[in-house]
């Protein structure tokens, strides 16, 4: 993924279409080129990114919400944790929870940036944004 003209694939698992398009808007303001699978909820997460086989073409990154349908979204990362092709991909967990219990759960889980959804449109496409920009960028430099 040297190639900074390759959109980064962004898997997200959000179940709510608002926040997906808020999402969209701050990957274009941030001029991230992109390529997005949503994930309605957290049965559809699992399914898609540990059931059997694997993923066929495995994410860059992947945006967590914690607050989903049928699987929660700690239970998701659990989850993803299990399946060694998934170790390297970065996880942006994506919240309206302020549950300091969940922060350290998932923190537990290997999660580095963990963003409370931001309230402010503007305030949201800049955190968000600005997130997903340096964790491409650490992408891109890994890949070399």
């Amino acid at each position: 993924m040297a190639d900074r003209t390759v959109p980064v694939k962004i898997f997200i698992a959000e179940d709510n279409l608002a926040d997906v398009m808020l999402v969209r808007e701050a990957l274009k303001a941030h001029k991230i080129l992109f390529q997005m699978v949503h994930l309605k909820d957290g049965a559809e997460a699992v399914a898609a990114l540990c059931g059997n086989p694997v993923v066929p073409s495995s994410p860059d990154l992947i945006l967590l919400d914690l607050n989903m349908p049928k699987v929660g979204g700690l239970e998701v990362l659990s989850a993803i944790r299990k399946v060694t092709a998934l170790n390297a991909v970065p996880i942006i967990v994506l919240t309206s929870s302020p549950a300091p219990e969940e922060q350290q759960a998932a923190r537990r889980l290997g999660v580095k940036h963990y963003l409370q959804k931001p309230s402010d449109l503007y305030e949201f496409i800049d955190q968000v944004g600005g997130t997903i920009q340096e964790v491409v960028r650490q992408i891109h430099a890994a890949a070399g």
